[in-house]
């Protein structure tokens, strides 16, 4: 079921996109914000591979869940408890 590949595929981007962004914090609390090097660091390369991984998950989790149809979607979801 690529539906729930994508989801992973999602969270695994989204995971390096958080280990990028606090790397990225690290560096700044240590040199600043202004520095020469602009956006071409290590860190805002690894936040964006995260970016590109999350929205590859988000595209395949997009398609499958079009193949799947509109009822076996709503079968995946995870229903909400409303209190009322």
């Amino acid at each position: 079921m690529n539906f729930k590949i994508g989801i992973k595929i999602s969270l695994l981007g989204t995971l390096i996109e958080a280990v990028g962004i606090v790397l990225d914090i690290l560096h700044h609390l240590n040199i600043g914000i202004e520095t020469p090097e602009g956006l071409l660091t290590w860190n805002h390369g690894i936040i964006f591979v995260g970016f590109l991984i999350n929205f590859v998950g988000v595209l395949i989790t997009l398609f499958s869940a079009r193949k799947m149809g509109a009822t076996e979607t709503a079968k995946i979801s995870i229903p909400l408890k409303v209190d009322g």
